[in-house]
């Protein structure tokens, strides 16, 4: 049941990605210069939730408030792992058939 949890969640991510990826290649920009972008954006992200982090309240504001913040924290590390992910699957061209190989008896 965990197994499946994980690919609901990855796939929409991976498809997000292979959707910049392609962007990045329709505009010839540099992949890094976008991904930096969707870097920034983030850390924009996870500061907001740092300025969250509540010490004060029940156990479970707390820890939500902890939890929100590290899991934003981790999705660059995610992101990156992701990017890379991408670049493999979108840099491979897909030939079903060689037509100069094929022989009719």
């Amino acid at each position: 049941m965990g197994g499946l949890m994980m690919w609901k969640v990855i796939i929409p991510f991976i498809i997000v990605m292979c959707t910049f990826e392609t962007i990045q290649v329709a505009t010839q920009l540099p992949s890094r210069s976008l991904f930096l972008i969707v870097l920034v954006i983030s850390d924009v992200m996870a500061l907001h939730f740092f300025f969250l982090v509540q010490d004060y309240g029940s156990w479970l504001d707390i820890g939500t408030s902890i939890s929100h913040y590290v899991i934003v924290m981790s999705m660059a590390i995610f992101l990156m792992l992701l990017s890379v992910v991408t670049h493999l699957l979108t840099s491979k061209r897909l030939s079903l058939w060689n037509r100069s190989k094929m022989h009719f008896p």
